[in-house]
């Protein structure tokens, strides 16, 4: 007879080793486009990574959705999927990072504490911005 416990952790590990892949898979692509890139910009010796439409799972991103719970799972996975972009950064370490698109869905309606709460939240996310003017 098969556990429940025992499910429960060949489903986690299943979990953690097709995540463990993706992440090597991304990174190993990357290095590799990143190698290219640099090798063709070699006369200016500048490195700029761009990163596209970034933006955190709030409150305001999914209407059905109630705060609670399951929101905390939701904003969990988003950043965890937004943590892998900078991995992939720092990995390639460039001179300079633009960001591009919003940070946040409801960053322009939140009350002023909140916008900061969630600017805090981007830059846990994304550390390479640690110490960046906003």
């Amino acid at each position: 007879k098969v556990s429940h416990a025992m499910v429960s952790r060949q489903l986690f590990l299943a979990c953690a080793f097709l995540t463990l892949n993706i992440v090597l898979l991304d990174l190993a692509a990357w290095a590799l486009a990143w190698a290219r890139c640099s090798h063709s910009m070699a006369s200016s010796g500048k490195r700029v990574v761009f990163i596209a439409d970034p933006q955190l799972t709030d409150r305001t991103s999914y209407e059905s959705l109630p705060s609670g719970p399951l929101l905390a799972i939701v904003r969990w996975i988003c950043d965890a999927y937004l943590a892998r972009a900078d991995v992939m950064v720092r990995f390639l370490s460039p001179d300079a990072g633009v960001i591009l698109g919003d940070l946040m869905d409801g960053g322009l309606r939140f009350p002023t504490q909140e916008f900061e709460a969630e600017l805090a939240r981007f830059r846990r996310v994304f550390s390479f911005l640690r110490g960046t003017p906003t």
